[in-house]
């Protein structure tokens, strides 16, 4: 079987496969590990992770030969996996199937006379850089524009105001520039006692507008009856939270007097 030595040469994109990605790589890192036919494979990943910039094979046997060659180009990573094609004459590709793991492909295609194209060559890859630091799934991407501005939220109606049918107290609400949901909930005080509502929700287009229901449950609803029909003060107060898709609250409280 003939040696052949390759001199370090710049490489261009290739269409060699690359095995599934799974797993997100580390980087900046070196990824070291041998080739199943013997002999070695190292490249390094750059400090964003979004490139092979080195890829080196040492005394690794193909069936042209045994290759050892030396690059340093730029081979994008997308989707975690990679490829190139060295002019023709080595041909790679890998992915990251775990973290702090790679593995892939290689093949050698002899220019001299008489030509030769190797079989391809499995290889497998190890760093001891450590793995990405995980995001939120909410997070922005890197260089995103952040939201940060609360949601405009006007909160309307009666006050005081008398119960509405099967209980009910109303509050109006209005967003401006910005679409968002509006959860109301609150508050009744009777005679030193508190009972909760039940919550009520909208979801508002920009510059639009809702009108909320809160309903007593029945306990606090008769509490409320009587309360009134002795003439005493009976007080609810309602608060209502705004969010927008960025996550960003705005609240208002109002405070409702009973009527009989």
């Amino acid at each position: 079987m003939r040696i052949r030595f390759l001199l370090p040469v710049a490489l261009a994109a290739g269409t060699v496969a690359a095995p599934p990605a799974v797993a997100s790589h580390s980087a900046p890192a070196t990824y070291t590990g041998p080739a199943a036919t013997g002999g070695t494979v190292e490249f390094d990943v750059s400090a964003d992770g979004a490139s092979v910039t080195r890829f080196a094979l040492t005394n690794v046997s193909t069936t042209c030969g045994i290759v050892s060659a030396a690059s340093v180009s730029t081979y994008p990573i997308s989707n975690h996996a990679f490829s190139a094609d060295t002019l023709g004459e080595v041909r790679f590709g890998g992915s990251f199937p775990a973290i702090q793991q790679a593995s892939g492909t290689l093949s050698y295609r002899s220019l001299d006379f008489p030509a030769c194209t190797s079989a391809e060559v499995g290889w497998t890859a190890t760093t001891t850089a450590p793995p990405p630091a995980p995001r939120s799934p909410l997070a922005p991407p890197p260089g995103a524009t952040v939201d940060t501005t609360p949601p405009p939220l006007t909160v309307t109606g009666r006050t005081p105001q008398r119960l509405g049918a099967g209980g009910t107290l109303t509050v109006g609400a209005a967003s401006g520039a910005e679409a968002c949901t509006v959860t109301a909930s609150g508050t009744v005080r009777v005679r030193g006692a508190v009972f909760k509502l039940r919550q009520a929700r909208a979801t508002l287009a920009v510059r639009g507008k809702a009108t909320l229901r809160l309903r007593l449950t029945a306990r606090a609803l008769a509490a409320v009856r009587a309360a009134l029909r002795q003439r005493r003060t009976v007080v609810a107060r309602i608060t209502l939270v705004a969010v927008d898709a960025a996550g960003n609250r705005t609240a208002r409280t109002r405070t409702i007097r009973l009527r009989a």
